[in-house]
């Protein structure tokens, strides 16, 4: 959430230093993380699957402050074994919350 909604000056190093980690095999190429990342966006959501538990999915969406930048996660996590149905509906769910608490902009400006 945060590598895909935080300006990319904060995410570059960070993003760098956490695939270094991983080591070759779970390196992926710049092209294929804008990938995921646009799409995380463009749902505004993300989904995981058995990716850092075996038997479980973790679904996610962001709260956002008045200027756009995620400063809460919130997430459910499920069995990665139910329908395909169920799972779309529980990201449209946490997506709707995370949307409805998430700050809009101020009708008042900050400078005095």
């Amino acid at each position: 959430m945060f590598a895909a909604f935080l300006n990319t000056g904060i995410t570059n190093d960070l993003l760098t230093q956490e695939r270094l980690s991983y080591g070759s095999k779970k390196v992926r190429a710049d092209e294929d993380l804008q990938i995921v990342l646009n799409l995380v966006r463009e749902r505004r959501f993300a989904i995981q699957r058995g990716e850092v538990e075996t038997e479980f999915a973790a679904i996610a969406a962001p709260i956002m402050d008045w200027e756009g930048n995620p400063i809460v996660v919130i997430g459910a996590t499920v069995s990665k074994y139910i329908d395909e149905d169920r799972i779309s509906s529980i990201a449209d769910i946490l997506t709707k919350f995370a949307r409805h608490v998430s700050a809009g902009k101020p009708s008042f400006s900050f400078e005095s």
